[in-house]
């Protein structure tokens, strides 16, 4: 006790704090994670020169036969790791703003000045809302220093925007692959593993995107042949405004390597590799519990394809606007797993807020 007589305030323990929001996952054995980054060091061999060789067919073909399944299974990950620090009326509140996200790209449609600047303007809001509802103040305000002049230039050139956003979206995964990755219990097989999940991310992208591999990228459409004008969306999209004529080439192969890899993360292997944020997910929402999920991919994803065949444009824009969802929810949830919650910075247990525990 004090001299006072008082008793003295326990120091907070900092490590109980940051189990309690996020409980540190199961160890993955040694001879496991080298096979994890030897087969994502096969993947990212094999996808790249598929990606040169066919730039065209592994785009069309990854998108209209994997696209909605890794929304849905995405959304079942993102859902499950943050079940900790979520509540349903939170929840919902991010469902109501990701569906105005999705409505905004409808809305594009029609108007699309008007569409794109409500989607810029949904998702930072989104982004600024959970980072004062979940991060340290001080955290919070740095956020919001930053998407604020970032929404502002992202709706003064929507393109470069949307562009940006193409790429980078399928660069998401590294960071919940480095929050994966934890489970490694050995330093090196650690460092192994990032760097082969860098090296797929960001230099391999770069090399592509460098030119150094132009003479051998080809975008023939080959057996895709009958749906050209997704094969030129996905073209449009991938390629930055302004850029010089016959550089589309290296724009779009660039895409189908980092996308296929993208969907390697999402379809295959982190529903396999988390188990526990699977089951995290089935406590949080028991009617998609188990089997499901899965199910609930497969038949959405074979009614896209059925529209991809039918009409590629009409099936694209319903991709789109379903795929708003899981674009617009990945972008707060990385920031959390980069800043943490508020207790992890400070020791102390997070207050008593909306959206935490």
């Amino acid at each position: 006790s004090s001299p006072g007589g008082s008793r003295a305030v326990p120091r907070p323990d900092r490590n109980a704090a940051r189990a309690a929001l996020d409980p540190p996952p199961p160890r993955l054995p040694d001879g496991r994670a080298r096979l994890v980054t030897a087969a994502f060091g096969a993947a990212t061999v094999l996808l790249a020169a598929a990606s040169i060789r066919w730039a065209t067919p592994v785009s069309v073909i990854g998108l209209a036969f994997c696209g909605m399944a890794h929304v849905v299974l995405e959304l079942r990950y993102v859902v499950g790791r943050f079940a900790p620090i979520n509540r349903p009326t939170l929840g919902w509140a991010i469902v109501a703003i990701l569906s105005f996200a999705a409505l905004s790209r409808i809305l594009g449609v029609m108007l699309p000045g008007v569409g794109s600047a409500a989607e810029i303007g949904i998702a930072y809001a989104l982004l600024a809302l959970m980072a004062v509802l979940v991060l340290r103040r001080r955290t919070a305000l740095i956020v919001i220093a930053v998407a604020v002049p970032l929404a502002v230039a992202c709706m003064i050139r929507e393109d470069w925007y949307l562009c940006a956003l193409t790429h980078a979206h399928n660069a998401v995964p590294l960071i919940f692959l480095w929050d994966w990755s934890r489970r490694i219990s050995s330093t090196a097989r650690r460092r192994a593993f990032m760097a082969v999940q860098c090296l797929w991310a960001l230099v391999v992208p770069l090399v592509f995107i460098s030119g150094a591999l132009d003479a051998w990228i080809s975008t023939e459409p080959g057996i895709v042949s009958t749906w050209s004008s997704l094969a030129d969306l996905l073209t449009s999209s991938a390629t930055p405004p302004g850029s010089a004529a016959g550089l589309e080439a290296r724009y779009l192969a660039c895409f189908a390597f980092t996308h296929s890899m993208h969907y390697v993360v999402w379809v295959a292997f982190l529903p396999w590799a988390a188990p526990e944020i699977n089951t995290s997910f089935d406590r949080a929402i028991p009617r998609l519990r188990r089997w499901r999920v899965p199910v609930l991919a497969l038949v959405t994803g074979a009614i896209l394809l059925v529209l991809f065949v039918m009409d590629s444009r009409q099936g694209n824009q319903l991709y789109s606007t379903l795929a708003a969802y899981h674009v617009y929810v990945e972008i707060p949830a990385a920031m959390l797993l980069i800043c943490g919650p508020a207790s992890a910075f400070t020791g102390e247990p997070a207050p008593p807020r909306v959206g935490t525990r």
